[in-house]
Order: C-alpha cells, then structure tokens, then sequence
C-alpha cells in the first residue's frame, strides 16, 4: 500500500534509526515458540541470554544510558499492572540512544471487549455478563490498554513521535516483523512506535 504523499514527506524527514543493539524483550523461553529474533538481543526473565542471563523486565536492565538503538516487545506489556508498565516504559527510554525507536505490539482492548466479552447481554448484567476466561483468565492478562492510553502513557514518559503503525510498517530498517505464533485478526491489535526525543 503506498502511504499519502504527507506520510511520505514526513519520514523521508524522520531522523534514521541510529546504529546499536537491538532488544527484543519478553521473547519467552526458548522452548516456547520461535520467537528469538537473529541479531537482536533476546530477554526475557525465562530465557537464560548467554551475556545478560535471565532479566527481570520491570527493574533496572543491565544496560547502560542511551547504549541501544531499538526496544521491541510483543505480547507482553497487557501481562503488566500499570504501575510496571510505566516502569518498563521508563527503562526503555534510559537505555534508548536519542531518536531511538520503542515498538509495542499488543492486543488492543477496544475491539477484543467488543468481539469476546459478553456484555452488556440484558437480563445478565454485572458479573454474570463478563466472560473473564476468553480475555484475562486465558491469557494472563492484567492490563489491555487502547491505542489513546498507550501513546497518553509514552507522552509522560517522554517519548515522541507516538505513531500507530501495522504489522508490517515500521521506521525500523530490516525489521523481521512480528512472530506471533498464529494469525490475529490485525483489527484486535496495537502496533505503536515511539522515539527517544533527540539532543
């Protein structure tokens, strides 16, 4: 699909990505499914890196300030309460060197509420009308933010640019794309990108 000339215009202005390692965090472990990306550094607190070891993704990472050039999670920060989401967000913009790209790929709440949660079904209201096992007891998640709480979140943080994106766009060069282990319906998920503001 090609892109609006204004869209075009704009990133041909976007400063380039800079050059550095790239984190592919919350990779799972590596029996889980190939989700290890070549090239990239994969963490994750159970998959055992051969440099960094298993990381605990909501304290400090054993990185230095603006040392990395990209930060790429999927499927991970809807597993976190609010509280370590902005934790994980404010690690990420630390370690990011300036014009340094965040990229979130996550469900996104609006159309998978409306697609899996039986509510409202009259007479069943309240709690007889939520089916928890499709969205949170199944998968574990704790917090599926829409697309406005993730880029107001990123924008405390101090990121920039907050650009909503799709599975297969990004400003990233050479990006592998996202390796879910089945097809989603691309309308029930949330691909944003965000930069590290430049000196």
């Amino acid at each position: 699909m090609k892109l609006p000339l204004v869209s075009r215009w704009l990133r041909r202005r976007q400063p380039p990505v800079p050059d550095g390692p790239r984190l592919h965090t919350g990779c799972g472990p590596e029996d889980f499914f190939p989700r290890l990306l070549d090239g990239w550094v994969n963490l994750d607190n159970r998959y055992d890196h051969p440099e960094h070891g298993p990381v605990d993704l909501v304290q400090e990472w054993p990185f230095a300030d603006s040392s990395v050039a990209v930060v790429y999670s999927e499927d991970l920060i809807e597993h976190l309460e609010q509280r370590l989401q902005f934790i994980y967000f404010a690690e990420a913009i630390r370690v990011l060197k300036p014009h340094g790209v965040l990229r979130v790929v996550c469900p996104m709440l609006n159309e998978r509420i409306i697609r899996r949660v039986a509510f409202p079904n009259w007479p069943d209201v309240g709690f007889r009308s939520m089916d928890y096992g499709a969205e949170w007891l199944a998968w574990g998640h704790v917090l599926i933010p829409t697309y406005e709480y993730l880029a107001r979140a990123l924008e405390l943080i101090g990121f920039v640019e907050i650009t909503r994106r799709n599975k297969s766009d990004s400003v990233i060069p050479d990006f592998p794309g996202d390796k879910r282990p089945v097809e989603m319906d691309p309308s029930e998920q949330l691909y944003v990108e965000a930069r590290k503001p430049g000196r």
